[in-house]
């Protein structure tokens, strides 16, 4: 990056062209949706989710917290092509979180722009396919857990007052005319 493009990236200019672009966009990635930024966020707020084994993911888990949650450093504006710097078109800017915006620069190793930006998009495909199954997998396990008692339910029976379970003396049930089956 050569020093006019670096002073280019601090001017004011860009700073309301960029301001813009991530306002017209509702801050939202137009790769993934913010799908993987939320999922990097899960991840450092619960490390031992399934998806947490997923590198492409968790290699980002410092770089978010260093970004101290800033919506305006952790969603990025992004050149798709140097043809017009310094007088781009709106078309050619994105939106991008900050993973995305990674994947995107490492796509573009020896590819022309559209090309990376088609391979960006199928690297993030397969990743939210990965989550997704995790997720899935993830979710059977917790419904393992509950049964058998390992972990809390989140979704557990409510307990009834004591009062409703008055106790029996077995003296005086009327084994007889119960319903219960008899054991022998």
């Amino acid at each position: 990056m050569d020093e006019k493009y670096k002073e280019y990236l601090q001017s004011e200019e860009w700073r309301k062209k960029a301001s813009q672009i991530k306002s017209d966009k509702n801050h939202k990635c137009e790769i993934c949706g913010n799908q993987i930024l939320i999922e990097v966020i899960k991840i450092i707020k619960d490390p031992f989710r399934e998806s947490a084994l997923i590198e492409e993911l968790n290699r980002f888990t410092e770089t978010i917290e260093e970004k101290n949650w800033d919506k305006n450093k952790l969603i990025q504006v992004h050149h798709k092509t140097y043809e017009n710097i310094y007088q781009e078109n709106q078309d050619e800017l994105a939106c991008l979180c900050h993973p995305c915006h990674v994947f995107f620069h490492e796509a573009t190793q020896g590819n022309h722009w559209k090309k990376a930006w088609d391979l960006t998009l199928l690297k993030v495909s397969d990743l939210c396919e990965e989550i997704e199954q995790l997720d899935k997998r993830d979710w059977r396990l917790q419904k393992i857990d509950f049964s058998i008692g390992l972990t809390e339910d989140p979704f557990p029976e409510p307990e009834l007052p004591i009062h409703l379970f008055p106790e029996i003396d077995e003296d005086e049930t009327d084994w007889e005319s119960s319903d219960d089956p008899i054991e022998l």
